[in-house]
């Protein structure tokens, strides 16, 4: 299990410390981790326990989870039409004969925007959003 998915530092530390603390204490209880852990993972453990709706809804909480890998996906294929993007514009300038595809790489980094939008608007907007 890798801990580099994970956007905020302050998660990766967490993750790495729970990891850490699993593999010592296999059948290890939360107080003992959370008296482990250095205050500021003491208070990121607390931030995400006091968010209510999520512990009070946990369909809630997997749509959220799942709303917030898609966007990260949908990012990462945004990324790498761009790079292609760059790379065929680079080769355009030099051969405009050589450089197909251009427009079906713009036609698709627009889909791509679009869904963005649509998972990035379903984990900020909660409930309304996904049920749309």
């Amino acid at each position: 299990v890798e801990t580099d998915g994970l956007s905020d530092l302050r998660y990766r530390r967490v993750a790495r410390e729970l990891l850490a603390y699993g593999k010592v204490n296999p059948k290890g209880d939360v107080s003992g981790f959370l008296l482990n852990l250095e205050e500021d993972g003491k208070n990121l453990v607390a931030e995400l326990l006091l968010e209510e709706e999520r512990i009070m809804d946990p369909d809630r909480m997997f749509r959220d989870c799942l709303g917030k890998m898609q966007a990260t996906r949908v990012l990462r294929e945004i990324q790498q039409v761009d790079e292609e993007i760059r790379q065929r514009s680079l080769l355009a300038k030099e051969n405009p004969a050589g450089a197909s595809g251009l427009k079906e790489l713009l036609k698709r980094k627009q889909r791509l925007v679009l869904e963005q939008k649509k998972w990035m608007g379903r984990s900020s907007a909660g409930d309304s959003a996904a049920e749309a």
